[in-house]
């Protein structure tokens, strides 16, 4: 379900360039106040435009930056040539005011992606560079309506201004950015979506937030999961409670009936879709008016993608120790290539650190060649949560007796834990690991990998 002003770009079916352009927009956050914020959007639109292909296309968008400032796009979960990842650094250089540049890629895997500014990102995704890229499976799904909902929060002074406060050094120690105002495709809590009834619904959600963990609870509704972070499962899950970490997607699919109603409401009484309790804020109203959906209707089947086979047998074992923030700050760790004490750190805004090192290291945490499995054991070691990205690939998490879960690229890590992923290095290149609470990366939790 699109914003009002949100239009269905299509990308790849011919040799036209879907223009894409980071420029300043003055626009109220929501409805709260007659307050106008200085946002950065992607063609003036709060998320982006919707970039919509099928499996297999080509994408080809020419993001022209009228910033002020640097950027790139990072098309976020696409197992992408290396070249068009958008990594200023890593995998090209940052687009400097008033230039462009072309990404050009094959969208290998169905699914619900995303795309947002990968410079300053901690800054330029809290003002509003982002959007949803969604692939549609190569067969549409049978009796489906289609919904994209993308979640996001804001900081907000009194007035309902955005407040511009993105160096705050004691976030970048602490949870991150975490907002006072939630929106959902840039409306806010409080408008009702009613859906028609008689069919299935597949709602994608989207965490756009720089750091807010949505935690959802399905109630009076027949939903089912089928899809984290845009790889369908091979098993559908009946949905109750629902994690969303930043930069997490979850597809559900929803089955109304006649005269029947249901919500998806937030653990902590912060977000409700649906709600029929009327102290909530209701996002989305879902009312069943007919039969032609029964009860008895199986929910459609969703074709999984390939992904490349774990070989856990032969795997390459790498220990990835995730020290610092405020409840447990680092006293030493190099970067940029020396080591620092406690007060040089802080000085230079780095908190957190990865196997002793904080920030993009001049070596990869591991280099690896391609084809042959790898296993990152995570130990969070810190007093918070964080969620980890792998660039270019899926991974699976490994449970201690060697099952795996599901495919995800992005995966949520309690305080004082341990995880370990496991994904083949099947595409060749220089890829970011980072956490996706963005202050936390910007302030040392970034390293990258190599795969020759």
């Amino acid at each position: 379900m699109a914003s009002p002003s949100a239009v269905r770009a299509k990308a790849g079916t011919s040799d036209q360039i879907f223009e894409l352009r980071a420029s300043l927009s003055r626009k109220r956050i929501g409805a709260l106040s007659n307050a106008h914020s200085d946002l950065w959007l992607y063609n003036g639109q709060s998320p982006g435009p919707e970039i919509r292909v099928r499996k297999g296309e080509r994408v080809r968008v020419r993001f022209v930056n009228n910033l002020e400032e640097p950027s790139t796009v990072h098309w976020h979960g696409i197992r992408i040539e290396n070249a068009m990842d958008g990594v200023p650094g890593l995998t090209q250089d940052a687009v400097l005011p008033g230039e462009h540049f072309d990404y050009d890629f094959i969208a290998p895997d169905a699914g619900t992606y995303w795309y947002h500014a990968h410079n300053h990102s901690w800054a330029q995704v809290g003002r509003g560079l982002y959007g949803p890229l969604i692939v549609d499976e190569s067969e549409p799904v049978s009796s489906s309506a289609d919904h994209t909902l993308v979640l996001d929060d804001w900081r907000l002074d009194e007035t309902g201004s955005l407040l511009t406060d993105f160096d705050e050094y004691m976030r970048e120690k602490h949870f991150g950015r975490v907002g006072n105002t939630i929106t959902v495709n840039g409306l806010p809590m409080g408008e009702r979506k009613a859906l028609s009834a008689g069919k299935f619904h597949r709602i994608r959600l989207i965490n756009a937030a720089n750091a807010r963990i949505f935690r959802l609870r399905a109630r009076d509704l027949d939903a089912r999961i089928v899809a984290l972070d845009g790889q369908n499962l091979e098993e559908q899950q009946v949905a109750e409670e629902l994690l969303l970490a930043p930069a997490q997607r979850i597809d559900l699919i929803v089955r109304l009936g006649s005269d029947k109603t249901g919500s998806i409401e937030d653990a902590d009484g912060a977000l409700s879709l649906g709600s029929k309790d009327e102290e909530r804020a209701v996002l989305i109203s879902f009312q069943g008016s007919n039969e032609e959906v029964s009860a008895t209707d199986a929910f459609p089947s969703l074709q999984t993608n390939a992904l490349p086979e774990l070989d856990l047998k032969t795997a390459f074992h790498v220990p990835l120790v995730m020290e610092g923030g405020s409840l447990s700050s680092i006293e030493t760790a190099f970067f940029r290539g020396k080591s620092l004490g406690v007060e040089e750190l802080a000085a230079a805004k780095q908190v957190w650190k990865f196997n002793g090192t904080a920030n993009l290291p001049s070596e990869p945490l591991f280099r690896i060649e391609r084809g042959r499995s790898v296993v990152v054991e995570m130990q969070n070691r810190t007093g918070f949560e964080h969620a980890m990205h792998v660039h270019g690939h899926h991974f699976k998490v490994v449970n201690s007796d060697e099952r795996l879960g599901p495919w995800r690229d992005t995966s949520y890590m309690a305080s004082k834990s341990s995880q370990s992923i496991a994904f083949s290095a099947s595409n060749p290149g220089k890829w970011l690991f980072h956490c996706h609470m963005l202050e936390h990366a910007a302030a040392g939790m970034r390293s990258w990998f190599e795969v020759v």
